[in-house]
């Protein structure tokens, strides 16, 4: 467990009333190295995927392909500097 803080920024659009919503994070697993990953929102529920299921993840909740993708490519290339 990291007693620390994580911030992450999250990209968001709006589709169908519905905001939709992706972040770069980093995770850790146990002892093991710190992993890339997604932070997402699809409206009130949230996940945390690898960056290759997140445009699907947002797909299945509805964000068109297209969008989802772009979204997850955006917030890939965000690095937040704390």
């Amino acid at each position: 467990m990291n007693n620390g803080s994580t911030t992450i920024t999250l990209l968001s659009t709006e589709h169908t009333g519905v905001t939709y919503g992706a972040g770069l994070c980093y995770v850790r697993i146990g002892h093991g190295p710190q992993q890339r990953a997604v932070a997402c929102l699809a409206g009130t529920e949230r996940r945390i995927t690898t960056p290759d299921h997140a445009p699907q993840w947002l797909t299945e909740k509805g964000l068109p392909e297209e969008i989802a993708a772009q979204l997850v490519a955006d917030a890939l290339a965000t690095e937040t500097k704390g």
